[in-house]
């Protein structure tokens, strides 16, 4: 009986939230690949694709966005021939939005439906030596989570796109940091 209760309230609850005929909205699929090294930049090209049927939108890393200080997270996994992750390489304490930049319009993009976008990211550690390395790009943007840096100032906008999107591992040659 309790089961037959439990199942009609839910049953009500599902049609009261819906308007008859509509499904529920449904988060586009984004989707994360690493092009290849961009030599000029010491980092990776990365394609952002829109697998969905409206436009998303992304945002740019702020200053610490590659250590996870603030989102959205851009982190980039490297792991050496010996499958030990590299660390982070050091940097100033000093993190945040660029000053010549400014909040949301200059960090926002607009992915167009079934489009792609491509960014370079930097690598945030040195590598060691000249050899092939593994690769995984994680893109994460969660207003819910907790940076270590969270920033009061910063207030995200609501249309961006929530959730995390991982690159497939892909073995890379790195040379090493000069």
């Amino acid at each position: 009986m309790k089961s037959m209760k439990r199942r009609h309230i839910l049953m009500m609850a599902m049609s009261l939230a819906l308007p008859l005929g509509e499904a529920a909205e449904v988060a586009p699929a984004l989707d994360v690949k690493i092009l290849g090294g961009d030599d000029s930049t010491a980092g990776v090209k990365v394609a952002f694709e829109n697998k969905g049927d409206k436009p998303l939108k992304i945002l740019k890393p702020v200053d610490g966005s590659e250590w996870g200080w603030h989102l959205p997270v851009y982190a980039l996994k490297v792991v050496d021939p010996a499958g030990k992750e590299l660390p982070m390489g050091e940097r100033c304490g000093l993190s945040g939005l660029y000053s010549d930049l400014k909040w949301p319009d200059d960090y926002e993009i607009v992915i167009p439906a079934k489009g792609r976008t491509e960014l370079t990211v930097r690598f945030s550690r040195p590598i060691p030596s000249t050899a092939k390395y593994k690769v995984v790009f994680t893109y994460t943007f969660d207003p819910a989570l907790e940076t270590v840096r969270n920033v009061p100032e910063i207030e995200y906008p609501a249309d961006v796109w929530i959730g995390t999107a991982s690159s497939p591992e892909q073995e890379m040659e790195l040379e090493k940091a000069l």
